[in-house]
């Protein structure tokens, strides 16, 4: 509570203008925003964890005027990789319907995750890490390009030692 209490100071000051938390864990996140009146909730979202997206959540949290920023949509790269290691292997039916669908519409992965979060007008921001330059260019091209898609609801998992990656 006191260190909640500091940084509202630091707002109040203007030293600051916007306070929020990252999380992994969804639970009582809107009771949370609205004791702390936080403005930013930076939290993972992607095409297999979509919790963001459950129960009305999103919507709570715009009506709390709460700025959404996301990471993980790629769930660590997985999602972007064409070899798995064997910790990944009992969830080969999902990633290979995943790879399939991929295939079949024709579209790299990095535009369909893109696309994805896109898709959803409450996200305010994306947050991704880049290992080098033409990453860089390869998603300032993928975000020139986007496109309304739709998408299956069979890629959603709730399994946390799937879309956790401090599980993995």
């Amino acid at each position: 509570k006191l260190a909640i209490q500091s940084i509202k100071n630091l707002k109040q000051k203007k030293i600051t203008e916007k306070i929020g938390i990252s999380i992994y864990n969804y639970k009582k996140i809107t009771s949370v925003f609205k004791k702390y009146e936080l403005d930013i909730l930076q939290c993972p979202y992607s095409l297999f964890d979509q919790r963001l997206a459950e129960k009305n959540l999103i919507n709570n949290l715009k009506k709390l005027n709460v700025e959404i920023h996301v990471r993980s949509i790629f769930l660590q790269g997985l999602l972007l990789s064409k070899k798995l290691n064997q910790y990944f292997k009992k969830w080969d039916k999902l990633l290979n319907k995943y790879n399939k669908w991929i295939k079949n519409k024709k579209i790299n992965k990095l535009n369909a995750l893109f696309n994805f979060v896109l898709n959803n007008k409450h996200i305010d921001k994306i947050v991704v890490g880049v290992d080098n330059h033409q990453q860089i260019n390869d998603i300032s091209k993928v975000l020139s390009d986007y496109r309304y898609m739709k998408f299956p609801n069979y890629f959603k998992s709730n399994d946390a030692n799937l879309i956790n990656p401090s599980n993995w």
